[in-house]
This record gives C-alpha cells, sequence and structure tokens, in this order.
C-alpha cells in the first residue's frame, strides 16, 4: 500500500478514536452524576422509611393508650358503691 494512504487512514482511525474516547468520557462522568443522585435518593428512602416506622409506633401506642382510657372510662362509668353506716348509739330525744 502506498505510505501516503496508509497515513490517511491512520489519522481517520485517530480522529474517530479521539471522538470516542470524549464520548465515553461524557458518559463517564454522566454515570458518576447518576450514582451520587441514586445513592442519595437511596439515602433519603431509609431516612423516610425510618421515619415513617417510628410514626407507626407512635400510632399503635396512641392506639393502645386509648383503648386503656375507654375501659377506665367505662369502668367509672358502671362503678358503684355500697355505702352502711353502722351506729352504735341510738339519737333519742
Amino acid at each position: 500500500m502506498n505510505n501516503e494512504l496508509v497515513k490517511a487512514i491512520r489519522q481517520v482511525i485517530r480522529e474517530e478514536v479521539s471522538g470516542i474516547r470524549e464520548e465515553v468520557s461524557g458518559v463517564k462522568k454522566q454515570l458518576e452524576e447518576n450514582t451520587e443522585i441514586l445513592r442519595a435518593l437511596e439515602y433519603n428512602s431509609q431516612v423516610h422509611k425510618a421515619e415513617l416506622d417510628n410514626l407507626n409506633v407512635k400510632v399503635a401506642k396512641l392506639s393502645g393508650n386509648e383503648e386503656k382510657i375507654k375501659k377506665l372510662e367505662d369502668g367509672l362509668k358502671n362503678h358503684y358503691h355500697n355505702i352502711t353506716i353502722k351506729s352504735d348509739k341510738a339519737n333519742v330525744s
């Protein structure tokens, strides 16, 4: 092959490879940014889940307390005493 032709082919290949390298570099940068965003979203999701779990526990406790209070109120409404008064002395006028 002609030496000039080989040089021209090599130049074309270098230019093509250079463009591909730039594209790959851009894709790598975008991939790193996307990975950071996903990690931040995953962390926030875990934080929100923990907060929601905590709220569920508090609601369950409040619900249990509400039931206890209702039982106490029902007990007080239906509560009565028998009072007996005894006296050893008779009141005579």
